[in-house]
């Protein structure tokens, strides 16, 4: 998601993934697995199948592991601050972790595009000879989104890689 704010010479555009479930709906799946996962097992060990109950657990240990995993990263947030001398670049969950600075004299926005039709384009920062990709978690249309927002700033910005094709039918079927 691209959200901005544009506070006098600011301009700050805040990138966050798109979160399809917040953590308590995932809880409430995650309860809903195990009672189905545990009362199938529990039923298969009265029945003297017992060997069920480990492989009953490692698979609920291992969905609630991805789960969790997947809902942390779905929590990541990049700030970007486009003020009149330079470019602040925030990475970070609750707070920035990292931070970055550029002038903005000197920095380019550069615009991969993909080579297939079903990956997304790249953006990165360009500054004295270093690169600092910038909101590798959105989506197609998002980025789609922050490039319009970042050329109509007036920064200096690129395309490099091939057109994007369109064709998701090589066949012709």
């Amino acid at each position: 998601m691209v959200v901005t704010d544009n506070n006098n010479e600011t301009l700050q555009i805040v990138l966050t993934p798109n979160r399809s479930a917040s953590w308590r709906f995932n809880c409430f799946v995650l309860k809903v697995f195990g009672f189905v996962v545990f009362g199938i097992a529990i039923f298969w060990a009265f029945m003297g199948a017992w060997v069920v109950l480990p492989f009953a657990g490692l698979e609920f240990a291992l969905l609630v592991y991805f789960i969790y995993r997947t809902s942390h990263d779905s929590y990541r947030k990049e700030v970007l601050h486009i003020e009149p001398n330079r470019i602040r670049l925030e990475r970070g969950r609750n707070y920035p972790s990292s931070r970055f600075e550029f002038e903005r004299s000197a920095c380019e926005f550069i615009k991969k595009n993909p080579r297939h039709v079903w990956t997304a384009a790249s953006i990165k920062i360009r500054c004295r000879g270093e690169h600092t990709p910038v909101g590798r978690f959105l989506n197609r249309d998002d980025i789609e989104k922050l490039w319009g927002i970042l050329t109509s700033t007036g920064l200096k910005h690129r395309e490099e890689g091939r057109v994007e094709v369109r064709e998701t039918n090589p066949f012709g079927l």
